[in-house]
């Protein structure tokens, strides 16, 4: 598949292949030194590991720098990336104990989808690939409880992607625990799992909703900086905008509520603390820290993307069509994302067996899920998708179950697209810049897809639905 991605002729021609984005790390990978020595933003600097990779590569083989050999050693790079991140998927796998069809879902969950097939290869000048394997070294380290191995994937992690350093943090600091179901039982609350569940799960959902609120009251417009320039994510459905808060609402607090009520101890303080009893945890903090500071030294310019107007954009894209995030989601990372939402409870039960911080960061994903430019979950998803493998292997479906949704897979991701220089089929998958028609065409079919999904047997914890030509039709796990 890489090198496919590497041969294949359909590339992005804008800005001597460069791209948008891919200005700033191409030209960094032509001369590295030179473009630090010129300033970047905090933002850039923490992107600049791969675009140095790529620079000391070429001049250790003494190949001049141009634009097409930078691409071309983007597309090297991205391609071993990939063949990294299905490797550890393997070693993953082992440690959850997924069994064959297991395995095979989860790779093809996680590799044949629009990310991998298509904008890899299409535009291979970004960090998004690195990203990918970034989220995959560290839930390897994780599950093995190597703080060295983690360690290194953070670092790398820091110079790659802006969200990379929060979530090698929160492995960093809360190990891994298996917590069996009796534990978890025993765990008493004085105010019941499903009420405090709810109550924590309505916090972001209330922030999101005064937010809205807000704008709406004083006439703001939520994309009000970009609409001097014709931005086409101001593309907003004003009539519909109350039925997309609502929705984006009722999807936080349900998929929170959820997630939260089969993990009680996530919900009790002393989970948080216990952590903070052993010195090695303030030495973990000091590196962090470190990391931290050295990429503020690095980031000389004022930064364009702070954490502020990030979150501020996570909401806006919230209210711009009901549950287009979720569309854009599926498209983009195919349809174990309708695997995930409609097995959601199994899910949340399976992944709440690994102590804290996968539980803590599959709710980060869900409250980021908010925001339809997909690609900035790259990193999450690979936290996301073993767990789903795994809660799918439990449901034991049938070979014939696990083909049909490879065809899906196959068919979402687009691979057979070619765009050329009609950058408008790029957007096609690009939820800012979806058109509201490309948004309820393409939503349409989806529906569709959940509902073969849904009759197939393959979604978790509902084994009552199983394929009949399952020898385990009927059989719960």
């Amino acid at each position: 598949m890489g090198a496919a991605g590497i041969l294949n002729p359909d590339k992005i021609a804008i800005q001597g292949g460069f791209g948008w984005d891919g200005i700033m790390y191409g030209t960094l990978a032509q001369d590295f030194w030179s473009g630090l020595g010129r300033g970047l933003s905090a933002y850039h600097a923490g992107r600049l590991a791969p675009s140095f990779v790529i620079h000391h590569a070429l001049r250790a083989l003494s190949v001049s720098p141009s634009p097409g050999h930078v691409v071309l050693a983007f597309g090297v790079h991205n391609a071993l990336m990939l063949v990294a991140s299905a490797w550890l998927w393997t070693r993953v796998a082992r440690r959850l104990g997924v069994g064959p069809s297991g395995l095979w879902f989860g790779f093809v969950a996680a590799f044949v989808t629009y990310f991998v097939l298509k904008v890899v290869s299409f535009y291979p000048v970004l960090t998004d690939a690195t990203a990918f394997f970034v989220g995959w070294a560290m839930l390897a380290a994780y599950l093995k409880g190597s703080s060295w191995l983690l360690l290194l994937s953070i670092v790398l992690g820091r110079f790659t992607w802006p969200t990379a350093l929060p979530v090698g943090a929160v492995l960093l600091l809360f190990p891994i625990a298996r917590v069996s179901t009796g534990d978890t039982q025993k765990q008493a609350l004085r105010i019941s799992p499903g009420l405090r569940a709810g109550l924590l799960a309505s916090l972001p959902a209330l922030a999101l909703l005064a937010t809205v609120i807000y704008w709406m009251s004083r006439s703001v417009h939520p994309f009000a900086d970009r609409l001097s320039g014709g931005d086409a994510l101001a593309d907003v459905i004003w009539p519909a905008w109350p039925l997309s808060l609502l929705c984006a609402v009722a999807y936080l607090v349900w998929g929170l509520t959820l997630l939260l009520r089969q993990s009680p101890f996530c919900m009790r303080w002393r989970t948080y603390l216990a952590p903070f009893s052993h010195w090695s945890t303030y030495l973990k903090l000091a590196f962090l820290v470190g990391l931290v500071v050295l990429g503020r030294r690095l980031g000389t310019k004022p930064d364009a993307v702070s954490t502020g107007s990030a979150l501020k954009f996570v909401a806006a894209f919230a209210i711009v069509a009901p549950m287009k995030f979720l569309v854009a989601h599926t498209l983009y990372f195919g349809p174990v994302v309708l695997v995930a939402l409609l097995g959601w409870r199994a899910v949340g039960r399976t992944i709440g067996e690994f102590g804290p911080a996968p539980v803590l960061l599959l709710a980060l994903a869900l409250v980021l899920s908010l925001d339809s430019e997909s690609r900035h979950l790259v990193n999450l998803v690979p936290l996301v998708v073993p767990f789903v493998a795994k809660a799918v292997d439990e449901q034991r479906p049938s070979t014939k179950a696990v083909a049909g949704f490879a065809v899906w897979s196959l068919l979402v991701s687009k691979a057979w697209l070619v765009i050329g220089s009609d950058t408008s089929l790029y957007f096609l998958t690009e939820g800012p810049w979806m058109t509201h028609a490309q948004y309820a065409v393409q939503g349409a079919l989806l529906l569709l897809v959940a509902a073969w999904l849904a009759r197939s047997g393959i979604v978790p914890g509902q084994p009552w639905r199983a394929s009949a030509a399952s020898p385990y039709a009927g059989q719960r796990p």
